[in-house]
């Protein structure tokens, strides 16, 4: 183990060395082509965004001031501005973006496993571990879209289109109170933690434990949501969508439901307006004094569940399931806080009749900036399950890494992750070396 522990070592250092000292120039993703900027404007380690990077986010895609007064890239007219003044009696004018908008990053890593997690081979690389396309752009101040094509992930080609959406702005009423989003995408109620503001290669407890083994907050699913920010602290979505398990096909036309409340004390507005100012910031923009809050509820149902009786017949029946949550985040100079829980009940979890199967997972996680370009991240977590009073499931686990920015584009990840369980000796499960290139 010893040798191994050294081998692994020297081959991550000879992986800094490589990236740190590497002169080669890499292209930026279409946000920041579009708006001739850094990453570091809207991102603290690619993808996990800034403050400014969800106020952009959640305006769909088109920035939160002036989307024209940035734009770089100029986009070509569809119609004249004399159009809107001739509406209805001509089409509203609109813009396509100058050059398509497309961007990619792929993920690099080492993997050595522990204990039970072990495969059979202790060091594996898993590289690459996923290549994605990513489509984003806007058509004018008022529609923005956002796509994302998995090419290659975990050793599998064309595994499809992972989520696309649409989203219009600012239908009525005041600026950014009123959006609707319309697609394939991650419900609204993971907007205090969404999964692709994580740094870590572990996923966040409350967006990724499946209770009963099928319907997790995170995943993508196709449907409609409303959503809008008022008074600019607090921001709200309600969506129905088809559910986990039906992705397109909803042959029982039952939908999932959801909704999610916000507010945001101090810092920079949900909106972001008037925080810019007449240049867009690419450095400091890690810091955020603020406390965010969030609750949310989600309730569903699975379908095609089966099982058989006594006689040997195979019965086939819907369930139903809720979820309730909270999460919040507080930010301390260089240090931002992150905590929530989860808390669900599945009903007739095997066959009608049977006890409901309750469960509750929580987090807290720390990351502290020690510089622009290099965070420490520490995050607890816990998950548990019990059906007419007997546990299922209970371990609680730790994931400590450490994020570095060789460029603005490229960022590196040493990661190790820690499941605390009574029956296993082994709490050290993995440690991964991850690097990310995004152009």
């Amino acid at each position: 183990m010893q040798n191994t522990r050294i081998i692994l070592l020297s081959i991550l250092m000879g992986g800094i060395l490589v990236v740190l000292n590497s002169t080669q120039g890499f292209s930026i993703p279409a946000f920041s082509r579009q708006y001739k900027t850094s990453c570091t404007t809207c991102h603290i380690a690619p993808p996990a965004r800034n403050a400014f990077g969800e106020a952009f986010r959640r305006n769909g895609y088109v920035m939160p001031m002036s989307d024209d007064e940035f734009k770089k890239d100029e986009p070509v007219s569809l119609g004249a501005d004399a159009w809107k003044e001739a509406f209805p009696e001509a089409v509203w004018p609109g813009v396509l973006p100058s050059s398509f908008p497309i961007s990619a990053y792929v993920h690099q890593r080492v993997v050595v496993e522990f204990g039970e997690g072990k495969k059979g081979n202790q060091i594996e690389f898993d590289a690459p571990h996923e290549f994605e396309l990513l489509l984003g752009g806007n058509f004018g101040e008022s529609i923005g879209f956002l796509g994302e094509w998995v090419a290659f992930e975990k050793g599998q080609n064309a595994k499809g289109l992972k989520r696309f959406f649409i989203q219009f702005n600012d239908l009525v009423g005041p600026q950014n109170a009123f959006n609707v989003k319309f697609g394939r995408f991650e419900p609204g109620i993971t907007d205090g933690y969404k999964d692709a503001n994580r740094m870590t290669m572990e996923h966040v407890k409350t967006i990724d434990f499946k209770a009963t083994g099928q319907w997790r907050p995170r995943d993508q699913q196709s449907g409609i949501e409303l959503n809008g920010i008022l008074n600019k602290r607090t921001n709200y979505s309600v969506g129905a969508v088809n559910g986990q398990s039906k992705t397109i096909s909803d042959p029982t036309d039952r939908k999932d439901v959801y909704f999610r409340l916000g507010h945001k004390i101090k810092g920079m507005s949900l909106d972001g307006i008037d925080e810019t100012g007449l240049e867009l910031k690419t450095s400091d923009n890690m810091i955020d004094n603020t406390v965010q809050v969030g609750f949310y509820g989600y309730f569903g149902s699975i379908d095609d569940e089966s099982y058989t009786d006594p006689i040997g017949v195979t019965h086939t029946y819907s369930r139903r399931f809720n979820r309730f949550g909270f999460d919040a985040m507080a930010g301390v100079d260089k240090l931002k806080i992150l905590t929530g829980a989860i808390f669900g009940t599945d009903e007739n979890v095997g066959q009608p009749g049977t006890e409901n199967i309750d469960s509750r997972a929580w987090f807290v996680e720390g990351n502290y900036y020690i510089f622009p370009w290099m965070i420490g991240i520490a995050r607890f977590g816990a998950a548990h399950t019990e059906q007419d009073g007997h546990e299922l499931e209970d371990y609680t686990d730790f994931t400590p890494n450490l994020t570095l920015l060789a460029r603005a584009n490229v960022r590196i990840s040493f990661e190790a992750y820690f499941k605390m369980e009574d029956s296993v000796d082994d709490k050290l499960r993995w440690f991964k070396f991850n690097t990310m290139f995004i152009f």
